[in-house]
């Protein structure tokens, strides 16, 4: 049989949703990915790459729909918009691929193959839910496309700039703003290429934009929603203030779930020391003080240092004690300090965590250690490090913080061997 090719149809199966996005078919000895597959499929698609024995192809035609297959409500997926991998596929089937997904990722490292994975905590109205928006605005003035890149090129797909455009796991608000973008850079192109929004259940937002055009831009957006400089978010009875570049949490309704799944996590016994690394603005910290005598949190951002302090302040929680700078540096001056830590909590970005870090944590022999991902590849990475170090992972519980997409929020407990 001749060797395959690029811009070659083939008629293939899709059995599986992978991480990174595509589903997963087979073909003549080749792993063919297929973006917007489901598993179930029958689908006719057309090979645009090939690299060893890895096929990536695009979808010609559905042959045979899989059960699961639903049919998005979202213009800007139909345009290509690549926010939403797995917005075709019903969204418990989504629930039910992610749990199979962390199992298989840790299934990598011989050391976490037999990890208990809970079921992943979903939501029960699984739109509008994004706080945060990266808008990206191309084109000239008479064809100005505002919205957001395709999935495999910078090509920005035109969301907003239509009666009622509209990203359906955007909030309502952010909506509002993407319209008011596209309204304001139509009527006088200004040079913005992207702005970065984030809105509460308050209607406050903050805009972060080209200095140069913020004022102009801010004036025309004066009447969506209250700018300032901070939005706050409450969750489980605390109230935190959130400062543009901090981080927070993309899915408000969520994060009350992901704080109580931590929670669970905990010993019953009254923990003494805690420290909470990649603090941020001191979502994990102010909860752990409700549980420990004393707690430390530990981050690099100026900002979201002074925001976990005020909100430390606002909330009147005084047992907590939070230090500016890397973790790996840090977290052995707590160890001066106390005579022992019994309780480390990271959250770091999705790259996860230097190695120095982890070996950090260990030599302060905390008999707990609970690490929060949103990247489950650099999680399992990290997990099988720490079980070179001396700690066990016990189990995971997943929480959908992004559903239609294939990013999945991790919780797993490590416990000292």
């Amino acid at each position: 049989m001749p060797p395959l090719q690029k811009e070659q149809c083939i008629t293939v199966d899709v059995e599986s949703l992978v991480y990174g996005g595509e589903a997963l078919a087979h073909y003549e000895g080749y792993d063919v990915l297929v973006p917007r597959g489901v598993p179930g499929d029958r689908v006719s698609v057309r090979i645009i790459g090939i690299l060893d024995s890895v096929l990536r192809a695009e979808i010609e035609e559905i042959v045979s729909p899989s059960p699961s297959r639903v049919q998005p409500e979202c213009p800007g997926y139909h345009d290509g918009c690549g926010g939403c991998q797995w917005l075709q596929v019903d969204y418990r089937e989504q629930l039910r691929w992610k749990k199979r997904v962390v199992q298989e990722v840790m299934g990598e490292y011989d050391e976490l193959k037999n990890t208990p994975v809970g079921d992943v905590a979903g939501m029960d109205h699984p739109f509008f839910y994004r706080n945060k928006m990266v808008v990206r605005m191309r084109g000239p003035r008479d064809n100005l496309r505002v919205g957001f890149h395709t999935s495999r090129t910078k090509w920005v797909i035109n969301v907003f700039n239509k009666t009622d455009g509209q990203c359906h796991i955007q909030n309502e608000l952010n909506n509002r703003i993407g319209r008011g973008l596209a309204e304001s850079l139509t009527r006088e192109r200004l040079p913005l290429k992207s702005a970065t929004v984030r809105t509460s259940e308050s209607d406050e937002v903050t805009l972060d934009l080209d200095r140069k055009l913020t004022t102009a831009i801010s004036a025309d957006l004066q009447d969506i929603g209250t700018q300032a400089p901070f939005v706050h978010y409450v969750v489980g009875g605390h109230r935190f203030r959130v400062t543009s570049p901090s981080f927070f949490q993309a899915n408000t309704a969520q994060t009350g779930t992901l704080v109580q799944t931590v929670m669970d996590m905990l010993p019953d016994l009254r923990i003494r020391t805690a420290v909470d690394l990649y603090c941020g603005v001191g979502l994990f910290t102010l909860f752990l003080a409700d549980r420990a005598e004393q707690v430390y949190g530990i981050e690099e951002s100026h900002t979201a240092i002074a925001d976990a302090e005020h909100n430390a302040a606002a909330n009147r929680i005084s047992n907590i004690r939070f230090i500016r700078g890397k973790a790996e540096d840090e977290l052995p001056t707590v160890t001066e300090t106390e005579e022992g830590i019994d309780l480390v909590i990271v959250d770091p970005p999705r790259s996860g965590c230097d190695p120095d870090v982890l070996r950090t944590i260990s030599s302060c022999e905390p008999e707990r250690m609970i690490y929060i991902s949103c990247n489950v590849k650099t999680l399992a990475r990290d997990l099988a490090l720490l079980r070179e170090l001396g700690y066990q992972t016990t189990g995971i519980r997943p929480v959908d913080m992004f559903p239609h997409t294939y990013h999945i929020e991790c919780v797993a407990m490590c416990e000292k061997l």
